[in-house]
């Protein structure tokens, strides 16, 4: 199970990286004026589109991870759910990381009932 958090974590901090390359090369597009029907531009769009899919994907994802998560109070779920719906891709590696990689960590040796894998999310 560990393996599949760190793979979460992967695809979690993935679209903060590709927003850097992005504009790295979008950068470099305008330097060395590239044309729209080159190879590395179409494959830029490709690319840009299905980012934007994966993100869609993850905000359902964590938004659901949220709502379930029973180590929240109401109010901590209230500003998550804000904080993904509005800065998601910066928001969802912080929340991986403090409830996702580290509440697991810590309560890995302590699995309470109706938890699944200690990481807070009810199963049932």
């Amino acid at each position: 199970m560990k393996s599949s958090r760190i793979l979460l974590g992967i695809v979690s901090f993935f679209p903060v990286a590709y927003l850097i390359f992005f504009i790295g090369v979008a950068y470099g597009a305008a330097l060395w004026d590239w044309r729209p029907g080159q190879v590395v531009v179409r494959v830029l769009v490709g690319g840009h589109l299905a980012c934007m899919l994966l993100v869609f994907g993850l905000i359902a994802f964590y938004l659901y991870h949220v709502s379930k998560n029973t180590t929240l109070s109401a109010e901590q779920k209230i500003s998550w759910i804000a904080a993904i719906c509005f800065l998601n891709a910066l928001s969802i590696p912080v929340y991986w990381y403090l409830y996702v990689l580290r509440l697991a960590a810590r309560s890995s040796a302590t699995e309470g009932p109706g938890c699944r894998n200690g990481d807070g999310v009810e199963t049932g």
